[in-house]
Order: structure tokens, then sequence, then C-alpha cells
């Protein structure tokens, strides 16, 4: 009996702490710290799949240009030089010069419609590249398989942005003017990239291609866009543009950045 009464405090004190512990684990601060915890775990693995995501996309745009580039271009150009190849045999001496000046000149023609491909190829390596350079890129692309004017306008010669979300923001952008192209007929479409310290601004302008028209179409696509730029701190807004256009602004808050660049470290 003595011996218990001994114990009996220590007892009481460990029984004590236990029961502390587990109040303030299920409602006390430590459930506040992993409250706070889970959902950053959530929106880093957000991330990551978007940032996985618009890599693959970058390098599935890339295969289906180079892709065009080889079967409409490149190789059709090819088969005349091989047509020109069969006539020489049966011309005369005095036609035979001549068609060697095409087939020189449609070599040169091949040559740098590869040196395009090589070029837009930069895509392939997304990782390293900048927004600026990317964007420069999907515009050329553009004017090569639409024949489209792309009008670029832009307030700096660099864009300084956290590279894994310029890749994100350069795959949005990269959507967005796919589903500019594919809805408009006009000729010319308008980018305006305007930077500061705070923000980063992009705004698409077409202005034949109804407002109505283009909501109808991709309203969803459009949704869904504006929720993966959430994870970038970005805004995406689709307004009408008088007379009878269209106007998509993409803006990127540069101090809202929650995360490290691993492509920076």
């Amino acid at each position: 009996m003595e011996y218990f009464k001994i114990l009996f405090p220590y007892v009481l004190v460990l029984f004590i702490l236990v029961i502390l512990i587990y109040l303030l684990s299920h409602f006390g601060i430590f459930k506040k710290k992993s409250t706070f915890i889970i959902p950053r775990d959530v929106k880093q693995a957000n991330f990551e799949l978007e940032l996985a995501r618009s890599l693959s996309g970058i390098k599935e745009e890339t295969l289906q240009y180079i892709k065009y580039e080889l079967q409409n271009e490149v190789a059709q150009k090819l088969s005349v030089v091989r047509l020109l190849i069969s006539r020489i045999s049966y011309s005369a001496n005095v036609d035979r010069p001549k068609i060697v000046d095409e087939i020189y000149l449609i070599t040169g023609e091949c040559i740098r419609d590869i040196r395009n491909i090589s070029a837009a190829c930069v895509n392939q390596h997304a990782e390293q590249a900048s927004f600026f350079e990317l964007l420069q890129s999907e515009i050329m692309k553009i004017k090569r398989t639409t024949l489209r004017e792309i009008d670029l306008s832009i307030n700096a010669n660099t864009l300084e942005l956290d590279r894994e979300h310029g890749i994100i923001l350069f795959r949005l952008t990269q959507e967005l003017l796919a589903l500019v192209v594919e809805s408009s007929g006009e000729k010319i479409i308008c980018i305006k990239v305007n930077d500061s310290e705070r923000l980063t601004e992009i705004i698409i302008e077409a202005a034949e291609l109804k407002f109505q028209r283009i909501m109808q179409k991709f309203g969803q696509k459009f949704r869904n866009m504006a929720k993966r730029a959430e994870l970038i701190n970005t805004d995406i807004k689709t307004t009408a543009l008088a007379p009878a256009g269209t106007q998509i602004s993409v803006t990127y808050n540069k101090q809202g950045t929650w995360k490290k660049s691993k492509l920076q470290s």
C-alpha cells in the first residue's frame, strides 16, 4: 500500500500528460499545424502535375509541327527534286542548266525548312528555354502552318519569371492562341506583352472573333484553364472587344509566388 502511495503521484502526472497530448493533437495546436501542411502538400502536388502536363503538351505540339513540316513542306519539295532529276536524262542539253538551277533552288528551300524545324525544337528543351524564346518559336510556327500574321509587341527584352511558372504560363498562352487561331478567320492576330516589377500581362486580340461565338464554343475550356492558372497566381479574363472582336488577357502576379523553383536551384 505504501509503495502504491509513492507511485500514485507519478502515475497521475503521466495520465494527465497523456490526456493533454490527446486533446492538443485533436483540438489544439497540432491539428492546426496538420491542416496547414496538408493543403500546401496538395497544392504542391497539383503544381508538379500541371508542370509535367505543360512540358508534355509543349513537346507534343513541337512533334506535330515537325511532322507537318516534313510531310507538307520538305517531302513535297524533295518529290519535285526527284522529278527534275529524272527529267535531266531525257532533256536536251540546252534545257539541262535550267533544270539544275531549279534543283539547286528547291534544295536550298529544303535546307531553310530544316533550319526552321531546328529552331522550333527549342520547345523540346522547354526546361532551359525562356518564356520569350518559347513565345517567339510559337509565333513562327503559327505563321508557317496557318499563314496568319502575328503582330507582337513587348515592352521588355527579357522577362524575369520563375522558370517553372514560365513554362506553365507559356503552355496556357499556347493553348489560348490555338483556340483563337482555330476560331478566327482573320489574317492578323495581335499579342501584347506588358512586363512590370509586379505583373506580367499577355493580351491576345482578335478584331473579327466574336466574343459570344468563342465563349459558346470554348467556355468550359476557358474555365478549366482559369483554374489551372490559379496554381501560378495567374488570372485569365475574356472580354468583348469593340466593335465585334475578342480580347483575352493573361495576368501573372510575380509577387504571389509561393514555391521555390527546382529548375533555378
